[in-house]
């Protein structure tokens, strides 16, 4: 088979495999039909693939898309799978469940936020309760997306930022300015002021797939940070916790975690995992974020804050909106056949290990 093959120009394209190779694998498909169109008025969707018992009683969840234009790469590894035949593999008492495309706005429009400018990400909190505050933003908010693109303005705020870095150290300002903010809605990490579509359609679909099982494996592909092509996987699971001793007896030296430093990625708030640990109480999840590095962390930075720029100052019609477009899609997703390779190698990979520890019941408890 030839991976590249696997992974697709666009959404729309990337749909239409992952529901061809769903199909041909006989999967239960459901189609949420997103509130939004894309660039070309086409209708958008999550769609899900199910396949295995009804009643399986433990789950191999993966999911792509979360961070929008990161999907490309989540989406070959999905059509990949299924093409290859993992659910011939699946062993006695599990089901698959692939969520393609759980934010198809940003996929779509090779956008990193939702259609309500939100990072999924750090968007599942309890908005009834007070949002996390984030003083670095109130410093470099404006900075990081100034109303200028090119010109005085801009340069005026990259020096903000270099400033600030020079003052506080690299490390810092990136454990920081990624955890996520709640106060500026132009800016990056934007985690909103209440649940998105996304957040809700993702919330049904847990109550629907994953009440009531024993155990679920999940891996979550996000791309944009670390060196060209290595992936890492980050567990978000509290350090010394059962979920993250699990997850490291599955996945071995690959797995880092996101509170100890050494991880290509920091804390955050509001994540995805974070919350499917609160709601999946009576459940062993081993849960992790499948993290492939791209381009330069500098260039994927000004990728986010050009993409803000324009869709808060600019306009898709501003005469940077191509180039822009196209550092998005550049910053998230390698259109080129070693990085492909080296993504889908590193995934089946994971893949496998967590069907195999799932299967075997590796740390899992005993729910009889």
């Amino acid at each position: 088979m030839n991976v590249t093959d696997f992974f697709s120009r666009n959404y729309n394209e990337a749909r239409a495999k992952f529901l061809d190779a769903a199909c041909v694998a006989k999967a239960d498909i459901t189609s949420l039909r997103h509130p939004s169109t894309g660039p070309a008025g086409e209708p958008l969707f999550i769609d899900v693939a199910r396949i295995g018992p009804v009643h399986a009683e433990k789950i191999f969840l993966t999911i792509s898309g979360v961070h929008g234009v990161e999907g490309f790469c989540g989406s070959g590894v999905q059509v990949g799978s299924l093409r290859s035949g993992i659910h011939k593999a699946l062993p006695k008492g599990v089901a698959l469940v692939m969520v393609h495309a759980l934010n198809p706005y940003g996929f779509a429009w090779l956008r990193r936020t939702t259609q309500e400018g939100v990072d999924l990400y750090r968007n599942f909190l309890d908005f009834s309760k007070p949002l996390p505050v984030n003083p670095v933003y109130d410093l470099l908010a404006h900075a990081f997306v100034p109303k200028e693109w090119v010109g005085p303005v801009r340069k005026k705020a990259d020096k903000a930022i270099s400033d600030y870095i020079k003052e506080h150290g690299e490390n810092a300002y990136m454990n920081q300015v990624p955890i996520g903010q709640y106060k500026y809605p132009f800016s990056v990490f934007y985690g909103g002021h209440s649940p998105t579509w996304s957040n809700k359609m993702f919330m049904q679909l847990v109550n629907t797939h994953l009440t009531g099982v024993k155990a679920v494996a999940a891996i979550d592909y996000h791309t944009g940070l670390g060196a060209y092509g290595d992936g890492q996987l980050l567990c978000f699971h509290p350090p010394e916790s059962a979920a993250h001793d699990r997850a490291e007896q599955w996945w071995g030296e690959n797995l880092k975690s996101v509170y100890t430093g050494q991880s290509v990625a920091y804390p955050i708030t509001g994540g995805l995992f974070q919350y499917l640990e609160k709601v999946l109480v009576d459940v062993d999840l081993t849960a992790a974020a499948y993290e492939f590095g791209t381009r330069h962390a500098k260039d994927v930075m000004n990728a986010l804050r050009g993409d803000n720029w324009l869709h808060t100052y600019g306009g898709l019609d501003a005469p940077q909106a191509q180039e822009i477009q196209k550092n998005m899609r550049d910053a998230f997703y390698c259109d080129e056949d070693g990085w492909r390779n080296r993504v889908w190698e590193q995934a089946v990979a994971a893949q496998d290990t967590a069907l195999k520890n799932l299967a075997d019941n590796t740390g899992i408890r005993s729910h009889d």
